[in-house]
């Protein structure tokens, strides 16, 4: 467009352009984007075995069988990272739970979570489930709380 309208000498449109990550991040901030080779992917899920060693064997063997390999590693550092964080169970309101949860060295940042025990949806103030697509340490110690075998179907995406 700039070549189209002869905007290379515009002062505005070249700080806009210069604030394109700005912008880019916040627009794509709900958008969920995977960024690797889906076919190579595919194949390490299929012939690749997991190997568990978070402690929690049937949370994290649940997210073994449910995401292809590179976003297992990543779910995989979320569930580990859980066991720094302390939970504090806020209020219910009806059959909703409202857990505050924290990392044990710093207590001035808590994550709200929301849990409704009727259809077992979980959310996090941190809206990593919305950005990345996968469920959050934050989520994963309200899961573990709530005495999980398994993700929940609604946390997986489908491939």
């Amino acid at each position: 467009m700039v070549d189209t309208f002869g905007l290379q000498n515009n002062d505005w449109v070249s700080i806009q352009y210069a604030r394109k990550k700005n912008w880019a991040s916040s627009y794509l901030m709900d958008k969920f984007c995977v960024g690797n080779n889906e076919m190579v992917a595919q194949f390490k899920t299929i012939y690749g075995e997991a190997v568990l060693t978070t402690g929690l064997t049937n949370l994290e063997h649940s997210a073994a069988e449910a995401y292809m390999k590179e976003i297992y590693g990543l779910v995989k550092k979320e569930i580990q990272a859980m066991v720094a964080l302390e939970l504090i169970k806020d209020r219910s309101i009806s059959t909703t739970m409202i857990y505050k949860v924290y990392h044990n060295e710093n207590r001035d940042r808590l994550y709200t979570v929301m849990y409704d025990r009727n259809d077992k949806n979980i959310e996090c103030e941190c809206k990593r489930w919305n950005s990345e697509g996968i469920p959050c340490r934050h989520m994963f110690c309200v899961m573990k709380r709530e005495g999980y075998k398994e993700i929940p179907e609604k946390l997986i995406l489908k491939r």
